[in-house]
């Protein structure tokens, strides 16, 4: 269980220059990015809207090229004024090149589960859509 702070996820951003190749393939179901400078401001903007972060790694698994990470994140952040709590289950798929940068990232989980049905208009409109299922 790894318990990230704002500080923390700063130095994590910062890092990201070392952790990703210039040229990439990112995307985590909101966003696709390709480029390592987009990428950073995209952690930046994203991570001064969560006000609190935590990941815990459940399993990892190797492929003959890949690397996939199962997770559960638990997310604090503030919607029209109400702190909304939210946890959700996914995995990460990550490539790496050959000095050990990543050149893929891609995440497989439930954007809905784990966000969009605590926006105002849209997630009742989700939630209403899941009961009726």
């Amino acid at each position: 269980l790894h318990r990230v702070d704002r500080r923390q996820r700063q130095m994590c951003i910062r890092d990201s220059r070392k952790t990703y190749a210039e040229t990439l393939y990112f995307n985590d179901t909101f966003r696709t990015i390709t480029d390592r400078n987009e990428l950073i401001e995209y952690m930046q903007q994203t991570g001064q809207h969560v006000d609190q972060l935590e990941v815990e790694i459940e399993d990892i698994a190797l492929s003959k090229q890949d690397v996939y990470v199962r997770w559960i994140m638990r997310m604090q952040f503030t919607v029209m004024g109400k702190k909304v709590d939210s946890q959700s289950i996914g995995i990460s798929q990550l490539r790496f090149d050959k000095d050990g940068k990543i050149i893929l990232h891609q995440d497989f989980w439930d954007g809905v589960d784990g966000f969009y049905q605590y926006l105002p208009i849209i997630g009742y409109s989700l939630r209403k859509i899941r009961s009726n299922l």
